[in-house]
This record gives C-alpha cells, structure tokens and sequence, in this order.
C-alpha cells in the first residue's frame, strides 16, 4: 500500500507526465535490452548455422580433393605413358626416314664429292628432324611441348653415324640399322630420363 501511496504522492508532486514518462523510458529500455538481446541470439544461430554449414563444406571439399588427386595421378601416368609412346613412334620413324634416306643417297649420288654429300646428309636429318618436332609440338606434359625433348645436338651424332655408314668398308643394311637403332634407342632413354617424375 506505501507503494500506491507513493506513486500518488509522486504524482500529485511531481505531475503526471513526469511520470509516465519514467514508466515509458523504463518500458523502453526493457523492451530494448529485450531486441538487444533477441538481435544477438539470432546472429549468433546464424553463425553457429553458417560456421556448421562451412564445416560440412569443407569436409565436401577435402573428400572432392583426395578423389581429384586421384584422379590426377592417373591421368599424369597416363600422359607420361602416352608422351613416351608419341616420342617412340617419332624417333622410330625418323630412324626408318633416315636409314632410307641413306640407303637412297649410297645408291643415287656420286658420294665421291664428300661436301655435296654432307650438304645433302644434313638437309636430310634437318628435314627428319624438323617432321619429328612437328609431330610432337602438339602434345603438351608440364607445360612444355613434346618437341622441347629432342635435343638438336642429336644432329651432330646422327651426322657422323650417316657418314661413318655411307663411307665405311661394309654397307649392310642391317649393320645400318642396328647402328641407327641404338643410337636412337639412346635418345629415347635420354629423354625418358628427362621426363619428370611428377
């Protein structure tokens, strides 16, 4: 009863809209600490939400990257393999082109003139050479062009085997072609070599 009798004496001293307007600010802060705090529990639901959703995606993305790494590895065993078999199918057609063209030079020119003949013998492994590189230089394995592989210092060593056979005692088409096929099955293991491992 004291509280009622205050209130009235509160009233009566200090007027009405005095105090309403306490009980309104008292409403006010009420009701604002009231959304304060609803705002905040709904931020925070949402965050719980979003961090729970990221957690599943990343657990998708890690399950997504362990099978493209897999993926991944076939695939480069796969290309490796077929870099070497497109590099093997080039060097053996230009062992072939080369032992053919050298058979043509023994039988069609006069390999007296030892300058001509070398001028003709190198226009020819240009020319092998330059249809191999053509070959490979559409395929690509770690950014480089299978052509990067053939060394154009190979030139020089096919040279002297080309004339080594063309002016030695003996012209066997077979000892020609067990000469140049070791030799280009050397070049194959040296860029086999130089493919890398990755």
């Amino acid at each position: 009863m004291s509280d009622v009798l205050d209130t009235a004496h509160g009233i009566s001293e200090l007027g009405i809209l005095i105090m309403i307007s306490a009980v309104y600010i008292v409403i006010t802060i009420s009701l604002l600490g009231l959304f304060v705090k609803l705002f905040v529990n709904i931020v925070t639901k949402m965050l719980n939400q979003f961090q729970s959703k990221m957690d599943e995606l990343l657990e998708e993305t890690k399950g997504q990257t362990d099978k493209l790494e897999l993926v991944s590895i076939g695939l480069r065993d796969e290309s490796e393999s077929r870099l070497r078999n497109l590099i093997s199918m080039s060097l053996n057609d230009m062992c072939f082109d080369l032992v053919k063209s050298l058979c043509r030079i023994k039988s069609e020119n006069h390999i007296d003139n030892k300058e001509a003949t070398q001028l003709k013998i190198d226009r020819v492994i240009d020319t092998a050479f330059n249809s191999a590189k053509s070959k490979l230089s559409n395929y690509r394995y770690n950014r480089n062009t299978a052509s990067e592989y053939l060394n154009p210092m190979w030139k020089e060593e096919i040279k002297e085997l080309m004339i080594q056979n063309l002016y030695g005692e003996e012209f066997s088409i077979q000892k020609i072609n067990t000469d140049f096929t070791l030799l280009f099955d050397g070049f194959k293991m040296k860029i086999y070599n130089d493919i890398p491992d990755n």
